[in-house]
């Protein structure tokens, strides 16, 4: 949902005022849907896709980062390593499989890291503004926190020990179900969502 609020939503308005003929009826979910039993044209979803009876385009990567408050990392330090994570208060993403645990990038190889949080929370916004207060460490994707990292609202740290990023892909049924509005707004979003998005830039 918060891909959508943040992103989705001006390249909406965009598409509609190029393509006035066009209706548009947007739902915001972060639940799983089946496209042809609940009767949608295209979806969005940014994981690992395996549904071979879809077809996939990517639109954009979706980079995750480890990330707190300035405030934060002054009172409390700025972790060095995966296992400096075990001692700082880290919220988890509830409809990730990370919710309860973090998988990073150690010297060793990938090393866990049980979250000590006092929040857990179905949100990346709601998870934002309570970094941005100072009272976490979060691992959310750069589209949600791109903007604090520029104001340097958010610090960004340990890059190299997050794993590899997943993709936002457009996903619509066999091509002979599409129709010529639907790769319309398709290739709208391929042209928008770039391989180097907006949110990533300096």
């Amino acid at each position: 949902m918060t891909f959508g609020t943040l992103h989705l939503g001006p390249v909406i308005a965009d598409f509609l005022d190029a393509n006035r003929e066009i209706e548009v009826d947007l739902v915001l979910d972060d639940q799983f849907s089946d496209l042809i039993e609940d009767g949608f044209d295209v979806a969005i979803r940014i994981a690992d896709l395996v549904d071979s009876s879809l077809i996939v385009r990517r639109l954009a990567p979706s980079r995750s980062v480890l990330c707190a408050a300035p405030d934060y990392l002054q009172r409390h330090g700025m972790p060095e390593t995966p296992d400096d994570l075990r001692r700082h208060n880290c919220f988890g993403y509830l409809y990730r499989d990370s919710g309860t645990d973090w998988t990073l990038n150690g010297a060793k190889g990938p090393v866990s890291i049980p979250l000590q949080g006092n929040l857990r929370a179905n949100n990346g916004e709601v998870l934002r503004h309570v970094a941005l207060a100072g009272t976490g460490i979060v691992a959310l994707p750069s589209f949600i926190v791109g903007d604090d990292l520029r104001t340097g609202d958010l610090v960004e740290f340990l890059p190299e020990c997050v794993p590899q990023t997943h993709s936002i892909h457009a996903v619509y049924p066999h091509r002979r179900h599409l129709t010529p509005k639907v790769r319309a707004f398709v290739d709208f979003l391929v042209t928008r969502f770039r391989p180097e998005p907006y949110w990533d830039l300096p």
